[in-house]
């Protein structure tokens, strides 16, 4: 029977192969693996031994186990293949035990995991039973509720991994599942009860609300603390501990504390990645005021076009800003508070864009360049721009009580402005996290106790770790501890609950890394000794760290190698060896801020930062006082803050009982189903899942059922052992001490479990030698019978080819008489046929002759009559041409005639000219010499250009031929085709017919409708020309009524000032009644105003009024008459002119009291020819006016003995 074993990869030590045991040695084992066998080398393995593989003998295929630690054979290569099986059959987790869930992330929702059905099933998990139960972590958190209710002790749920291993999924999937269960339990309570009933239903409803709220606020948390990495999408760049608060078995509140923000992110990222998620939802918002162009922002990427059109999840920036926004407003942040947290945010990005240069007169000291930016910072920040730039650009020093401000470099000046805008981000981060806990948070309430989720980051190490990873793997190496000192509990409960033995049980842990890290002469010592000593440096603290730590033992947890920069130190951790550069440890460490921006933050306009800064600010100011009298000096430092906070986190979990979830982040492309070995054996290694095999396993590193024993080595044993005594197989086959029988389980040390396989092998190989023999005598029993069967088969097939041949030799024989009988009967047949035919051919041939010779002469007649026709034919084609080519012809002939003719003339002449020219030499010769040679050229272009047309015109002659002759062609296929297209014709005349009478109908009905509309327009500009009118008239009439109120108020003040005259004194009282008077009339006139223009209906909107009698708007049907709405003249800035200047005349006026009344009468002349158009449709505004009048003519008059006298 064959085993199975891992063996590493040859191209890769870190991969493991399935492979079959062929053959071992003490050296070497040959294993048959990639369809070869190779050897292997024993001792690259732990004992010189290679892993054995959990696989079924009988089907030789991988046992599959969901809960690991009932693997018979636990190891790193058996928990990979294992977890590497169950994610590609589509089950994500895998218990390690009851404490501990391994979640792989299947990059894909997997709906039925996560049903209702499936969370009310592991509603009932009872403590410390999987069975029954797949690997869930709904089993975590049910387990941690159930016994939170009946013990009343908090509990605590780990979730780790590294970026992308679904940790922030997976705490959303714990939340959701214990608030389901506080629900279910509330809803249960509920319906047994059957007094109080309002009471109950109230709770209930304020907890569905409490858990609404609790599980809405999450996307604030990823919008500020989450951002996009080369591993995720959305990496959570902080840890968090959430407190779920219950009171008698319900949800009542929660509690979120956070841990290591990554604030650098803030000011750099790396390339393709981003900065924090909320920062580009602002910019995918709608417009903002404050907010300039996000290309200007030198805190985010060049390439922001692409980062903002990406998605995270399946969703853009725009939803996830909604999505905030509503969370924002869960807690209470809206409106103006939800202004000032984005001007914050703004500010942020904005002290990005502040840029330094060198002072052109001091090298030391540096200037702002850019006034616009620090403008726009200005605005938002809500500081005056000279006291930000001397923030900026100057540090303030304080010794014996004096300060001075020194000023800044340009590399210093950068530095602060990032500290700052890093601190900031922090602090409005921080106050986030208080705000969400004030609106969830019920402590007071919280009478049962609390369920704790850690959302933590996992082990961290890359080609260059810095001050963070060292952070990081420290939080890690912590919770490291408690996790094996809680599996180290588990294993002795099980060895207790088995009856074995509790003594000489070891493990490994790591103690001596948290020695090196945080001891007396520890890495955070020595960092904080470096920071505190005015001139430290980085690399001053890595050879303090190797002078302090100067261990040349191999099992020393500092590095030593000679390989190593003056800045790089080593350490082992749990997970493997990190290299860590010293470079920055310093100044990440001491993280000073500069306190004159700290000073100015907390004295600007917005209330957020002031508050966040001013808290920070008096906390400085503390500690300095502090330092001074000497206590206290590294409280301050980053690396003794988090130790405090991390001290404070194991304090918490310390008190409660804790259960683990480590995810796993399967590969690097984010493809379903899809592991890459090497990366997950590294996680597993990461999450100490490793660590906790070794733990569990450390004395007994396997165990069986006593069933699986019983079947698997009783085959070992002699007939006369009792096959089901476990004790005494397994003694029969090892020492004592080499096993312990439990209750249920058989638990070897190391190396017995491979030594019973051994065992079983040789056992199993001297069997199969007996089998193999058995075997081989059946075979060649087997093969002696076939070959007796065949020299049987093969005497009796030579006796029957003996008489066969002599049946062919007799059966030949009567063949050839048969056949002579045959040929010659077929000889008389075929010389009958042939005569036959004979002379049937003659009598054929001689018939087809005459026939073809009468056929023959009547197609030559016919053809010879048809050549006739057409030579005929042709003729009378070819008569017309040929008259025309003739008269073409004769004239060409003719006109060649006369050319000749002419030329003769000329030649005649020349010759005579020339004659004349030897013989006379007078001056009418010589004069008449030049002429004629002259001519005789012009006349021999002129026959030659004659000729030439007349060629052209004969080619011409002959395309105009060819093409007649097309054009013929064509006319007699237009012919055929108009033939054809007649019927065609007449159909469609019928149709245009009719489609002419639908026309004229149609044009009708559009000059009815024109008319119609026609009416319209006019109403409609009638309307509109009243609606000015009345507009008009209005405005006149207000602004004399304001003109007469101040007036009125003018004349009671000054009245009002001479006191203790009876006079004045009922002349005060007087106009005091008047005035009233006049108020009450322009009330009821500004409420007739509103009355008239509510009346006036346009005949837009008589119909809208049709359509909708209960319309509750009005402007829409008067916008096209008068442009405004009811109130129109309290809006408009021309009346408001209008007042001021006649109130300014009217004040003028005053000594002689008939001014108002001629101001008022000119206002009415100037309005009188606008009055006129619309006489009878104003006379209620008249009267309105008449008495507006008749008060200012009294009040003249009043005024005339006032002040005549």
């Amino acid at each position: 029977m064959a085993s199975y074993v891992y063996v590493k990869s040859p191209d890769n030590e870190n991969l493991w192969v399935l492979g079959e045991l062929v053959a071992t040695t003490k050296t070497n084992a040959d294993v048959k693996f990639f369809n070869e066998v190779n050897s292997v080398d024993l001792s690259l393995y732990p004992n010189s031994e290679l892993p054995r593989a959990n696989v079924d003998p009988a089907t030789s295929k991988l046992l599959i186990y969901p809960d690991l630690a009932k693997v018979p054979f636990l190891h790193e290569p058996g928990i990979l293949f294992n977890l590497k099986e169950r994610n590609r059959l589509g089950e994500p987790y895998s218990f390690c035990g009851g404490e501990l869930v391994v979640a792989v992330n299947p990059y894909e929702w997997l709906n039925h995991k996560y049903t209702e059905n499936i969370q009310k099933m592991y509603s009932n998990v009872l403590r410390d039973s999987i069975i029954g139960f797949e690997p869930h972590v709904y089993y975590t958190s049910s387990l941690c509720y159930q016994s939170l209710v009946k013990t009343g002790r908090n509990q605590s749920i780990l979730v780790s991994g590294e970026s992308g291993a679904g940790k922030t999924e997976t705490v959303k999937i714990l939340l959701r599942h214990v608030a389901y269960l506080s629900e279910m339990s509330s809803s249960t309570t509920t319906t047994t009860t059957n007094t109080n009933t309002n009471t109950n239903t109230n709770t209930t409803t304020n907890n569905n609300n409490i858990v609404k709220k609790i599980v809405d606020t999450n996307p604030l948390l990823e919008a500020f603390g989450n951002a996009k990495t080369v591993r995720n999408d959305n990496s959570s760049r902080f840890g968090k501990f959430i407190r779920l608060q219950f009171s008698s078995s319900q949800l009542v509140g929660s509690s979120c504390s956070t841990y290591l923000l990554e604030k650098s992110r803030v000011v750099s990222h790396s390339e393709n990645e981003r900065s924090f998620h909320i920062f580009y939802e602002l910019l995918a918002a709608s417009p903002i005021p404050f907010l300039s162009d996000h290309q200007d922002f030198n805190y985010l990427s060049s390439n922001i076009e692409n980062e903002m059109a990406e998605t995270i999840e399946g969703e853009t920036n725009t939803e996830r800003w909604a999505k905030t926004k509503n969370a924002l407003a869960l807690i209470d942040i809206a409106g103006e508070q939800l202004t000032t947290l984005v001007r914050a945010l703004v500010t942020v990005l904005q002290l990005g864009n502040i840029t330094f240069a060198e002072h052109d007169k001091n090298a030391d000291a540096s200037v702002v360049v850019g006034d616009g930016q620090l403008q726009n910072l200005t605005k938002i920040f809500g500081l005056d721009e000279e006291k930000l730039r001397q923030a900026l650009t100057f540090r303030t020093l304080t010794t014996k009580g004096e300060s001075f401000e020194v000023p800044l470099s340009m590399v210093d000046a950068s530095s602060n402005r990032d500290a700052f805008a890093k601190e900031l981000y922090a602090r409005i981060f921080d106050w986030l996290v208080s705000e969400i806990n004030a609106n969830t948070s019920n402590v007071a309430a919280a009478e049962l106790g609390w369920v704790g989720l850690l959302d933590i980051f996992g082990f961290e190490s890359f080609k260059i770790n810095r001050f963070e990873q060292l952070c990081i793997n420290y939080t890690n190496e912590k919770i490291q501890q408690k996790f094996t000192l809680d599996i180290f509990a588990s294993v002795v409960a099980e060895y207790a609950s088995e009856g074995i033995p509790l003594d000489n049980i070891e493990y490994s842990d790591n103690a001596s890394v948290l020695g090196l890290i945080e001891g007396r002469m520890g890495v955070i010592n020595v960092l904080n000794e470096e920071c505190v000593r005015p001139k430290g440096s980085d690399e001053s603290f890595v050879f303090k760290l190797y002078a302090t730590n100067n261990d040349d033992a191999e099992d020393s947890d500092l590095i030593q190698n000679k390989r190593f920069g003056k800045l790089d130190f080593g350490i082992k951790h749990y997970a493997g060896d990190v290299v860590y550069t010293g470079e920055e440890f310093v100044s990440k460490n001491k993280d000073s801020l500069p306190k004159s921006m700290v000073t100015i933050s907390a004295k600007c306009s917005n209330t957020l930062i002031s508050t966040v800064m001013g808290k920070s600010s008096s906390r400085s100011l503390q500690s300095s006082s502090k330092q001074r009298r000497g206590s206290g000096m590294n409280n301050n430092l980053v690396w003794s803050k988090f130790k405090s906070q991390l001290g404070g986190l194991m304090e918490a979990l310390s008190t409660t009982e804790t259960r683990y979830v480590r995810c796993i982040k399967p590969n690097m492309e984010k493809l379903p189903k899809v592991v890459d070995d090497e990366s997950v054996i590294e996680q597993l290694r990461c999450a100490g899942v490793i660590a906790a095999v070794n733990v569990s396993r450390s004395t007994f590193p396997n165990r069986m059922l006593h069933e699986a024993v019983v079947e698997k080595f009783a085959c070992c044993c002699d007939r006369e052992t009792d096959v089901f005594n476990v004790k005494l197989i397994l003694s029969k086959l090892l020492d004592q001490t080499a096993f312990e029988v439990g209750k249920t389980r058989i638990y070897f040390r190391k190396g017995m479990l491979e030594k019973l396989e051994n065992i079983r092998l040789k056992k199993l190989g001297a069997s199969a030698v007996k089998i193999c023999a058995f075997f081989m005598m059946v075979v060649g029993r087997s093969v002696y019978r076939r070959i007796l069967c065949q020299i049987v088969m093969m005497q009796t097939l030579g006796r029957r080819g003996v008489r066969r041949l002599e049946f062919k030799r007799l059966r030949e024989a009567v063949v050839i008489v048969q056949g002579m009988a045959r040929v010659k009967a077929a000889k008389e047949l075929a010389r009958g046929l042939k005569r036959g035919k004979a002379a049937n051919v003659i009598v054929r041939n001689f018939g087809g002759r005459i026939k073809r010779c009468e056929a023959r002469e009547t197609f030559l007649k016919m053809k010879r009559e048809v050549v006739v026709i057409q030579t005929m034919a042709r003729r009378v084609a070819q008569q017309g041409k040929f008259k025309n080519l003739l008269h073409e012809h004769k004239e060409a002939l003719k006109m060649e005639n006369q050319v000749i003719m002419l030329q003769k003339k000329l030649e005649a002449k020349d010759a005579e000219m020339k004659e004349m020219a030897k013989s006379g030499g007078g001056e009418g010769s010589v004069s008449h010499s030049p002429g004629g040679g002259a001519l005789m050229v012009e006349s021999e272009h002129m026959l030659q250009y004659l000729r030439d047309e007349n060629a052209k015109l004969k080619k011409a002659n002959g395309a105009l031929f060819g093409e007649n002759n097309e054009l013929k062609a064509t006319n007699r296929r237009l012919e055929d085709a108009n033939a054809g297209a007649g019927a065609s014709f007449a159909a469609l005349n019928q149709h245009a017919k009719q489609l002419t009478k639908m026309n004229m109908k149609i044009t009708n009905e559009k000059e009815s409708l024109h008319k119609k509309i026609h009416t319209v327009s006019l109403k409609s500009a009638e309307y509109r020309e009243e609606m000015k009118m009345k507009h008009l008239v209005y405005m006149t009439e207000v602004q004399n009524r304001l003109i007469y109120q101040q007036t009125v108020n003018e004349v009671v003040e000054k009245i009002c000032r001479r006191k203790g005259d009876a006079k004045y004194e009922k002349l005060k009282d007087s106009v005091k009644l008047l005035r009233d008077r006049a108020n009450e009339k322009f009330n009821n006139g500004a409420d007739a105003m509103d009355a008239d223009l509510q009346s006036v209906k346009t005949p837009k909107r008589k119909k809208k009024e049709e359509r909708t009698p209960d319309s509750r708007s009005s402007n829409d049907s008067i916008g096209s008459g008068s442009g405004s709405g009811s109130r129109i003249f309290l809006n408009n800035s021309a009346a408001n002119s209008a007042f001021k200047e006649n109130s300014k005349n009217s004040r003028n006026n005053f000594a002689r009291g008939e001014g108002l009344y001629d101001n008022f009468a000119n206002d009415k002349e100037k309005l009188s020819p606008e009055k006129r158009k619309s006489k009878s449709k104003s006379k209620s505004v008249e009267r309105k006016v008449e008495g507006v009048q008749e008060d200012l003519k009294a009040l003249g008059n009043v005024f005339s003995r006032i002040f005549g006298k």
